[in-house]
């Protein structure tokens, strides 16, 4: 994607993006017959990669890591994603789509400038077909000093 200054001079900024980890979760849809039930329903990029900059100037580069909700998809096992830091946080259904980490880069391929971790709670369902309150618990942000 380009974006240009027709009428102030300013030189055109860049962007691309760069997609890793798709997945794909079983359809839990109660109203579909389960021999009729696939792996239908799309969670999404695991991994996204923004590259972004002007002319002949370095790109920046920033990372976001998403929960998927893959967890007991299908009654499978426990599935959790890990962050830069080495924790591990359970890859909730309820939590898809949310932002785990996004770290920036002073430029492509350069030292981390700045990250987020985000953690959050699930709550139990109070029935099976109600859905789940959640919320973040944890923030944890570093920066990089000069």
């Amino acid at each position: 994607m380009s974006v240009s200054d027709p009428t102030g001079g300013s030189p055109g900024t860049y962007t691309s993006y760069a997609y890793g980890g798709a997945a794909w979760h079983y359809d839990d849809n109660e109203v579909v017959q389960s021999q009729y039930r696939t792996y239908g329903q799309w969670r999404g990029y695991q991994n996204v990669t923004t590259y972004a900059g002007t002319g002949a100037d370095a790109k920046t580069k920033t990372q976001t890591s998403y929960y998927q909700g893959m967890s007991n998809d299908n009654n499978s096992t426990d599935v959790t994603v890990t962050d830069s830091q080495g924790q591990h946080h359970e890859d909730a259904n309820p939590l898809a789509g949310r932002v785990l980490e996004t770290t920036a880069y002073t430029y492509s391929g350069g030292p981390v400038d700045h990250s987020s971790i985000f953690s959050y709670w699930v709550s139990a369902p109070v029935s099976s077909r109600t859905a789940n309150f959640t919320g973040q618990v944890e923030d944890w942000t570093r920066q990089a000093l000069t």
